[in-house]
């Protein structure tokens, strides 16, 4: 959960810090390891399956959260706090924990005046100068740019949309005449 905090806090804007990854992501990947370690045991390739197994599910179910792969190695390996709980580790401590920690993030973003969840569909803030005109760029033109990258970055369509907007701004707004109006 640690991890998962880090995330919530410091880079709240990112698809991995929402709530469905953050509950979902540690729950799923926790089940999936103490799965894995019932059926497999609890060596060090099952903790390789077990936490393979969770990307993939994480993957599938849209609540990819990097710190699920700790979820999923925990209820590999067991111990002291996942023996006991047995099945249902993945329920209490871990999604319990999840929901809690949710909790206190939507608490604390509210409270400090910083939306989270993250919204779905930015709106640019409202500025003195006219927006520029959108670019018109396609949703394919943004993949075939991204699958030419080669890279995975950390930002969803819409905000990529606004970034670019808000860059388009600024240049005409600082250098007036370089684009047009």
């Amino acid at each position: 959960m640690g991890a998962s905090a880090v995330l919530l806090f410091a880079v709240p804007a990112s698809p991995m810090a929402q709530p469905w990854p953050i509950i979902g992501g540690n729950s799923l990947s926790a089940l999936a390891g103490f799965a894995v370690g019932q059926a497999l045991g609890h060596g060090a390739l099952t903790c390789g399956i077990g936490v393979g197994l969770a990307i993939g599910v994480m993957s599938l179910t849209r609540s990819l959260h990097p710190p699920g792969g700790a979820a999923a190695l925990t209820g590999v390996i067991g111990g002291g706090l996942v023996d006991p709980a047995g099945w249902w580790f993945p329920v209490a401590p871990v999604a319990l924990d999840a929901v809690l920690l949710v909790g206190v993030g939507l608490l604390f973003h509210r409270l400090s005046g910083h939306p989270y969840p993250h919204p779905a569909h930015p709106q640019p803030p409202d500025h003195e100068a006219p927006a520029p005109a959108p670019l018109d760029v396609s949703d394919a033109d943004l993949d075939a740019v991204l699958a030419r990258i080669g890279e995975t970055f950390d930002i969803d369509r819409e905000d990529l949309r606004l970034l670019l907007a808000e860059l388009e701004l600024q240049v005409q707004s600082s250098r007036p005449g370089l684009l047009p109006s």
